[in-house]
């Protein structure tokens, strides 16, 4: 694929570059103008990704030598630590964060879908300016500004970069829907606790007067912490909790279902096990009521569920949710 898009005059690429990419060498050999760091929390933990946190840190890391320049979240706990390996490597390091760090990049949030960023470092290409951004969450700024830091690096026309990213949705990504009546629901990818922290305190945040009806399963056969994970940040943030499907493999989802249920320790979280996820989401519309939000997790719009290796047709998270809030407006 990068052959036939350098054979077709393409000059620029982007690709995730995944902690298994390096772990399973899929990347080996391939050295980036730029890499960019944006997090990492305790995930894909399990005998058949990595053994140990320290494990999953190693092999994303690995970025951070194999990059030329590396732009990273200085917010970021192991920031120091990738920041070291980066300039050992003898790449530059780049960084970006909130107002409240010292990066070199700063954004400050000014509404829920617009901040303003200010450069801190005569060393590195201005970026000032006010941008909108279309997919709501302060975690969001914070990506977009890792984008725009990248786009600096090849251009100074910050009045295309603010047009390109106001006009930037990504499907099943904190996409909102709404009715008439009233009802609420978010559908977006997050399935760790990382994502979910920061998707669920937003929820609370914007919406502080209807409860938190979260519909979330876990993946089976890998990323086993992960069921501890989001048992602690439904106990954390959501009022009801409808445990469900995600993508079972070859694990039986009442057992996934139960393993994040006695991980939540909130005794004020209504929880429910529903592990047909249509039938799930159906749930979370029957207990809502005007002012609540319902928030569809980890799977976005993808209309397919893994089932015993095999992938069994699913009607996605959005397509049902958008379906169903025009029938309860009936």
């Amino acid at each position: 694929m990068m052959r036939q898009a350098a054979d077709n005059g393409m000059q620029y690429l982007i690709m995730e570059v995944s902690s298994q990419a390096y772990k399973k060498s899929r990347v080996y050999g391939l050295h980036f103008d730029i890499g960019v760091f944006l997090n990492i929390a305790a995930d894909h933990i399990s005998p058949v990704e990595h053994p140990s946190f320290e494990d999953y840190l190693y092999c994303k890391s690995q970025l951070m030598i194999n990059s030329s320049k590396v732009i990273i979240n200085r917010e970021c706990p192991y920031y120091d630590l990738l920041a070291q390996k980066a300039l050992a490597a003898g790449n530059q390091v780049i960084s970006f964060g909130s107002s409240q760090s010292n990066a070199d990049y700063r954004y400050v949030v000014d509404s829920p879908h617009e901040f303003h960023v200010a450069t801190f470092s005569s060393q590195q290409p201005q970026l000032t300016g006010r941008f909108k951004i279309n997919i709501p969450g302060t975690f969001n700024d914070g990506n977009a500004l890792a984008a725009l830091v990248v786009g600096r690096q090849f251009s100074d026309d910050t009045a295309a970069f603010a047009k390109g990213l106001e006009k930037t949705t990504v499907p099943g990504r904190m996409e909102m829907l709404s009715n008439q009546r009233g009802l609420l629901a978010c559908v977006d990818y997050a399935h760790n606790y990382l994502s979910l922290n920061e998707s669920f305190k937003y929820m609370k945040n914007t919406y502080p007067n209807g409860r938190l009806i979260v519909v979330i399963g876990a993946a089976g056969g890998k990323a086993e912490s992960r069921r501890k994970d989001i048992g602690e940040a439904l106990a954390k943030y959501a009022d009801v909790a409808i445990l469900t499907s995600e993508d079972n493999f070859f694990e039986d989802p009442y057992k996934i279902d139960e393993e994040i249920k006695s991980h939540i320790d909130n005794p004020d979280v209504e929880v429910h096990i529903n592990v047909d996820r249509a039938k799930a989401i159906q749930d979370a519309f029957n207990m809502a009521r005007p002012g609540d939000v319902m928030f569809m997790a980890a799977k976005g719009r993808e209309q397919f569920m893994h089932e015993k290796g095999h992938d069994i047709p699913y009607v996605g998270d959005y397509q049902l949710t958008k379906k169903l809030m025009r029938e309860y407006d009936e």
